[in-house]
């Protein structure tokens, strides 16, 4: 999980920022595909999970050809620009940040495509008979809406609570608030503690009421 070692074992730079479990994940399916597309497989992502300190990652291998598997990664990898100062993170490069004006760290490259195909999450779940793993599916659907593909990057409630000097605010209520301005937001099925969304200066702004 350091620095160091995601480089060595993964070739991605990448510092801590708030979204462990999902930078672990994304960094394991990152790996993942590149490595079989070097022998011309793409990689279909069934359903990804990282808990504490494993991550686990479910894909179907497809021999496909050299364009189709280019075009996939061109859409599902990418780079994350990250704020240790302010914990801003935005999908792609930046060299600064607009709340702070501080430099951004660089995460990646990465996989920032979808975690888990959501019709067999709900196939699976009619026939689940085990809770833990019925609760997991149930909070991946959660996290995921027809018209709402998820983000590649979360916000963890308590650190920017603390960072802002704020009360931590239930991830219900910051929900509400951003759909009351138009913007669309989850609950991380990986980190109950975490809000997925991509426009951090709204999330920010709410804290700070």
């Amino acid at each position: 999980r350091n620095s160091e070692t995601c480089l060595m074992r993964y070739w991605i730079f990448c510092v801590k920022n708030g979204m462990e479990r999902e930078r672990t994940l994304r960094n394991l399916i990152y790996k993942t595909i590149t490595f079989f597309s070097s022998f011309q497989y793409l990689s279909n992502v069934i359903f990804g999970y990282s808990d504490r300190h494993f991550a686990k990652v479910y894909i179907v291998l497809e021999k496909s050809s050299k364009k189709k598997i280019e075009k996939f990664l061109k859409e599902n990898l990418g780079f994350i620009s990250f704020c240790e100062n302010c914990l801003n993170k935005k999908v792609g490069l930046y060299e600064k940040c607009e709340v702070c004006n501080s430099n951004f760290k660089i995460i990646g490259p990465t996989y920032l495509g979808k975690l888990f195909d959501e019709n067999f999450v709900r196939k699976s779940l009619e026939n689940v008979k085990y809770s833990d793993v019925k609760k997991i599916f149930t909070k991946a659907l959660e996290d995921f809406s027809e018209d709402y593909t998820l983000p590649p990057i979360t916000f963890n409630t308590h650190l920017l609570a603390k960072i802002l000097k704020r009360n931590v605010k239930s991830i219900e209520y910051l929900k509400n608030e951003l759909k009351n301005l138009g913007i669309r937001a989850s609950k991380s099925y990986l980190d109950s503690k975490s809000i997925r969304t991509l426009d951090y200066n709204s999330l920010r702004e709410i804290f700070l009421k």
